[in-house]
């Protein structure tokens, strides 16, 4: 028996770039209310890291772009939520929205090249998405935002390796990436809407 197609939706941008806050409006549309939401929550390995680090006196892990254990920790956390709360769902056949996904996680490791390629064969395995919500906020921009919210954990130096990650990424991406950049909430949420009916996904896709 041949399981239905599932539609993966995934947010994607770098830290303050506004990924829960579209994810939030996506959830609360009365056009996509019905699809299936899962946020990538659960973070233990990290969390595991942060502690182990601070016990040590050694700098935050978020501090520094090429960090390999910390890349290791999201990858491993990222492949986690995708078998624990991501595949069993899949096979409703329904589209699935997710405010985050494997190329959040291989473009944030994107400063040293072979670091990158082993992340991105470990999540190999994972789908490529249908369509991307790429939220193409600057790099400054996004840190000013973390900043209103308190200490950032993210150096505004690692931002930019961020950033310049998702362009490799994105590149070479096969599945349909939508660029939303700038804008209120509203203008943002909209054009995620926008881009999700030109692609034909619904609550019955």
């Amino acid at each position: 028996m041949t399981a239905p197609k599932v539609s993966v939706v995934a947010i994607c941008g770098i830290d303050g770039a506004g990924k829960t806050t579209l994810f939030e409006g996506l959830r609360g549309s009365r056009e996509f209310s019905s699809l299936l939401f899962r946020r990538f929550s659960t973070r233990n390995n990290l969390a595991l890291l942060r502690t182990a680090q601070a016990e040590l006196g050694i700098e935050s892990p978020y501090a520094q772009a090429n960090d390999a254990a910390l890349c290791w920790a999201y990858c491993f956390d990222f492949l986690r939520y995708y078998e624990s709360d991501v595949r069993p769902v899949l096979l409703h056949g329904s589209t699935l929205v997710s405010d985050r996904w494997a190329q959040c996680v291989v473009a944030f490791c994107s400063s040293e090249h072979s670091l990158r390629e082993g992340v991105a064969l470990v999540l190999k395995a994972i789908p490529e998405p249908d369509l991307v919500l790429f939220l193409d906020v600057e790099p400054d921009e996004a840190y000013k935002r973390i900043l209103s919210r308190g200490k950032p954990e993210k150096s505004l130096a690692v931002l930019e390796v961020y950033r310049r990650g998702y362009e490799e990424v994105l590149g070479s991406l096969g599945s349909r990436v939508t660029r939303i950049a700038g804008g209120s909430k509203e203008d943002v949420l909209a054009m995620a809407l926008r881009a999700m009916a030109l692609g034909g996904f619904s609550s019955g896709h």
